[in-house]
């Protein structure tokens, strides 16, 4: 299991990461934050030079057979690569499920995670004098995207980039995979998710538009890259977030978004190599300078 440095509640976060702070010149820490009995993994690494942008990080599908936890910090390997404070967030449905390698961040289908790390972030945000939302970039690929797009929902202002994402996990390539999670919501598999009487009431874990459209607002800086070369990804995914989009982009409040399509055969729905993935998210990061 992955250690951890401490666990708390959510209403100790604060006192406990000061008293942390004030006992360690380290300058990153890696701790549980249990919210309702599910827990929340959290890695955070300050750039004591870059303070003053923040990236977060979000898991797509990790091996059981690496991480028998499922504590797994996707990406926080490059803290010294980004130039930025970094947190990364594990997803914690993955925790809750024996062997379950990719989770989408629905939990234990009552809280909604990406609420949850908005939540955390606020926390942080205050005891250790992190970047606002303002300043804030939330990237992740795959179900890592998911997430990203989802928290920049509940942390307004903050801008999004994502690789390949799912904006419709019910719709994954991966069947199985997709329908280990929809149980979470109490369905066995799509077909009965689109069937379901109360379908508007958990149509926004599952969708991302539909999460939009929820809250009533669109993270006003998104930027998609989508590997054209990737079938899913491509004519169901992106097209899935268009349609979604156009159906609420009527409205004033409705911001606009990019979808940048590159076509890499070699990678299909892979993420894009490191440097190619730092250098976009350096490029965000820039923009808040702008």
């Amino acid at each position: 299991m992955q250690e951890l440095d401490f666990t708390c509640t959510l209403s100790e976060l604060a006192g406990t990461i000061r008293a942390w702070d004030d006992t360690t010149a380290s300058n990153q820490v890696t701790f549980g934050v249990n919210i309702e009995d599910v827990l929340f993994p959290v890695f955070v690494s300050i750039d004591r030079d870059r303070n003053a942008r923040l990236t977060v990080l979000y898991n797509g599908a990790v091996s059981r057979e690496r991480s028998k936890s499922g504590i797994v910090f996707q990406r926080a390997s490059w803290k010294d690569d980004l130039p930025s404070t970094v947190v990364s967030f594990a997803d914690p449905t993955l925790l809750l499920s024996e062997g379950m390698s990719i989770g989408w961040g629905q939990a234990d289908g009552k809280l909604f995670a990406p609420q949850q790390y908005a939540i955390i972030l606020d926390v942080l945000r205050e005891a250790k004098g992190l970047s606002g939302s303002n300043r804030t970039l939330h990237f992740g690929s795959s179900a890592g995207g998911f997430q990203a797009l989802a928290t920049a929902a509940f942390d307004k202002g903050s801008r999004v980039l994502c690789n390949n994402p799912q904006t419709d996990f019910s719709q994954y390539s991966v069947p199985w995979a997709a329908n280990r999670a929809l149980k979470i919501n109490g369905f066995a598999n799509r077909e009965e998710f689109l069937a379901s009487e109360n379908i508007d009431e958990v149509a926004w874990r599952i969708d991302i538009p539909k999460l939009y459209e929820k809250l009533e607002y669109v993270p006003p800086h998104i930027r998609i890259l989508i590997n054209s070369a990737s079938k899913n990804d491509l004519t169901v995914q992106a097209a899935s977030f268009i349609s979604g989009i156009t159906e609420i982009s009527s409205e004033s409040t409705t911001n606009g978004y990019e979808m940048y399509f590159y076509y890499h055969p070699g990678l299909g729905h892979n993420p894009m190599p490191k440097a190619v993935t730092i250098h976009e998210i350096a490029s965000q990061l820039d923009s808040f300078e702008a």
